[in-house]
């Protein structure tokens, strides 16, 4: 919490001293810069003070469970997450301030990081991480303003990252899966439709354009907060769908594509 409360007095200082200097000569440049330096100040200490909202051990309650077989033997893990509780990954669920979200119970699954210039100026470096289960969230968001103490956010957003890779992603996957090809569902994410023939989208003056799984396919990628999806055109790539990473799932998109592609391909047993 010292750096969190270093942070938010090093804003107010900033605050007050664009202030003075747009008393002194009120430009537009100088008001607008201390007006939005005003409301990141005002955020960063709502923020910090939530973070003393917590139970003094620092750690959600553990309550017993049953584990999922299908989980694995993964190892509980304790992920930082600064000015706040720790994020505890384990075996068959995730708990963090009292919420617990089974991983055989997801539904979704986010995360992305924004960051703010005034005049080419950094700003500030927002970081944003949800999963949701059929009827618990657990939601974390944090920044650093002018990159101060940006390196610990940076490091423990990636951290969450990894651990998603691990411990949530691959069930909502598949999920998707088994809806997609055993229960025959369309599954919707962000402007795609998946079904058992492949992944499609709406055009622009009616009917659908598709890639199909006999198609040749290739993995989404992730970049600049987007996960684009492609379409063979003339034996070359080109983007078919770009979703944004803050729209529910669309994080999952390259695995699912893999599993789904996967599974129309199966591999032939030597």
């Amino acid at each position: 919490m010292k750096t969190n409360i270093f942070q938010v007095v090093v804003l107010w200082c900033g605050v007050i001293v664009l202030a003075f200097f747009a008393v002194k000569k009120p430009e537009t440049l100088t008001i607008g810069a201390s007006a939005v330096l005003a409301v990141f100040a005002l955020v960063m200490t709502v923020i910090n003070l939530r973070g003393k909202n917590t139970d003094k051990s620092g750690q959600p309650p553990q309550p017993e469970t049953n584990p999922d077989p299908a989980a694995g033997n993964y190892p509980s893990v304790e992920v930082p997450v600064l000015g706040k509780p720790r994020m505890v990954f384990k075996r068959d669920c995730v708990e963090y301030k009292g919420k617990v979200v089974y991983y055989n119970q997801l539904t979704g699954v986010f995360y992305n990081t924004v960051k703010l210039s005034v005049n080419l100026i950094p700003v500030s470096q927002s970081y944003t991480f949800c999963i949701t289960s059929e009827n618990t969230k657990i939601k974390v968001n944090y920044a650093s303003f002018f990159y101060i103490g940006n390196k610990k956010l940076l490091e423990g957003y990636t951290k969450l990252l990894e651990m998603a890779k691990i411990y949530i992603e691959p069930f909502v996957v598949l999920k998707y899966v088994k809806d997609i090809f055993e229960a025959g569902k369309t599954v919707k994410i962000g402007s795609v439709e998946f079904t058992k023939a492949g992944y499609s989208k709406k055009k622009l003056f009616g009917g659908r354009e598709e890639v199909l799984w006999t198609d040749k396919v290739y993995i989404p990628q992730y970049y600049q907060g987007m996960v684009y999806m492609y379409k063979v055109k003339n034996d070359k790539p080109k983007t078919f769908a770009g979703l944004s990473m803050q729209s529910m799932n669309s994080v999952v998109v390259p695995l699912l594509v893999q599993e789904c592609y996967n599974r129309t391909h199966p591999q032939v047993k030597k």
